[in-house]
């Protein structure tokens, strides 16, 4: 997603929390904005199904009841290899955000090229629609050729937790390049089968040439019906059109 339009929809959130309306738009008439949009891992293997983390907002004056998303998946040269088209459950009210995690959107088969793919992702209602991008790679990132962000470490506060208990996750990001770069970080948790049950993101943040800043991921919970195992974390960091990734374990027991 374009930082300039992550950064207007961060803007759109402070705004939510103050009890403003957002969208001067005619009485009653509903409008969406795209807030969230990644995959849920950075890179995919052969055999792996992509996840996708879409969140909207409805800052219009009135009820959305009729919403859907499609999501296309191309590959580096532009054939369409996947499309998932799904209505968007219940009815969206004005200041109200909705997220979908939409699991396994497409499992990458023995066929799939090496590169990088885009997700193009459209919001319709009504007559309107709205478009927003995002990208991942199969199977392993692109090796930066230029100094740019990276991540230094990522883990958790506990080795251990249990259902129910909220995790804590640092992210420490260095900034090896030469200028300063705005960003924004992602988290997904994945359960001890490798399926994908809480997300969340960080606001636009900029960090000069050379720096370091650690970020402190709070929010998300260990559903209380999971199962003990050994769980994974995967945090992306995301500026102009680059990203990095690294992942982490925890454990969960129910005992």
């Amino acid at each position: 997603m374009e930082l300039k339009k992550v950064i207007g929809a961060i803007v759109t959130i402070m705004i939510v929390a103050t009890g403003a309306v957002p969208y001067a738009g005619a009485e009653g008439e509903g409008q969406l904005e795209f807030i969230d949009l990644y995959p849920g891992s950075l890179a995919y293997d052969v055999g792996e199904e992509v996840d996708i983390v879409c969140r909207m907002i409805n800052t219009g004056t009135g009820d959305i009841e009729d919403a859907t998303i499609s999501l296309t998946i191309f590959d580096q040269n532009g054939t369409m290899v996947e499309m998932d088209d799904r209505d968007v459950s219940g009815v969206i009210e004005p200041r109200m955000s909705h997220r979908i995690l939409k699991i396994g959107v497409w499992q990458v088969d023995e066929n799939a090229t090496s590169g990088k793919y885009i997700v193009e992702a459209v919001l319709r209602w009504g007559s309107e629609a709205i478009q927003e991008t995002t990208f991942f790679y199969v199977p392993v990132e692109v090796t930066q050729t230029t100094p740019g962000l990276e991540i230094t470490s990522l883990y958790t506060a506990r080795l251990s937790y249990k259902p129910g208990d909220e995790v804590d996750s640092i992210c420490k990001i260095k900034n090896a390049g030469t200028d300063i770069k705005e960003y924004y970080v992602s988290l997904c948790l994945f359960d001890q089968n490798g399926t994908l049950f809480g997300s969340m993101r960080s606001s636009v943040n900029s960090i000069d040439a050379g720096k370091k800043v650690k970020h402190i991921l709070k929010g998300l919970n260990i559903p209380m019906n999971g199962e003990s195992g050994n769980y994974t974390m995967e945090s992306i960091v995301w500026w102009e059109d680059k990203a990095v990734s690294k992942t982490s374990g925890f454990s969960v027991s129910s005992e």
